[in-house]
C-alpha cells in the first residue's frame, strides 16, 4: 500500500541497483559486511549480499515509516493478496486477526482441520508414499504463502 510517490522512488533506485553488481558493492565497502549484519535474539542476518545500498534503504525506510494503514488492512480481513484476489488469512492463525477476519474464521477453521487429518493419516500410516511404505520423514507440511 505504497503512495504513488514512494512507489516511483523505490522503482527507481531498483532501476539504478539493477545495473550493479553484487561483487562489486563488497569490493568497494570493505566493511559492507560488518556495517549489514544484524544480530538479535539469538538470529543473525545478513544481507550485505544483496543488490542493495544505503541509498536503497533510506529509500526504504522512507516508504515504509507508515504500514499502519496497510497493517489494519491486514489484521481486518481486507483484500490484500492481489494476487489470488482476497484477505491473508494467516493472521487468523496468529490470533492477530480483528473484526472483519472473524467471519472467514470458519474457512481457517476447515484448513485446520485438513492439515490435522493429513498429518494423522501420515502417522498412522494410512497415507503412504508411492511405493506403498510408510512416511520416515517429513520435510516439510504447510500452506504456503507467508
Amino acid at each position: 500500500m505504497l503512495n504513488p510517490a514512494d512507489r516511483d522512488v523505490l522503482l527507481a533506485e531498483a532501476a539504478r541497483l539493477s545495473t550493479l553488481r553484487v561483487e562489486k558493492l563488497l569490493a568497494d565497502q570493505p566493511q559492507r559486511v560488518d556495517k549489514m549484519t544484524l544480530s538479535a535474539a539469538g538470529l543473525t542476518l545478513d544481507y550485505s549480499k544483496q543488490l542493495i545500498d544505503d541509498n536503497a534503504l533510506a529509500a526504504l525506510a522512507m516508504a515504509g515509516a507508515d504500514l499502519s494503514d496497510a497493517f489494519e488492512s491486514l489484521i481486518t480481513g481486507e483484500e490484500v493478496n492481489n494476487t489470488e484476489c482476497r484477505p491473508a488469512l494467516h493472521t487468523l492463525l496468529r490470533g492477530t486477526g480483528r473484526d472483519g477476519q472473524t467471519v472467514r474464521y470458519a474457512e481457517v477453521s476447515d484448513t485446520l482441520n485438513r492439515m490435522q487429518a493429513a498429518v494423522s493419516a501420515i502417522h498412522s500410516g494410512e497415507h503412504r508414499g508411492a511405493s506403498d511404505q510408510r512416511f520416515t520423514d517429513i520435510i516439510n507440511i504447510g500452506i504456503g504463502g507467508s
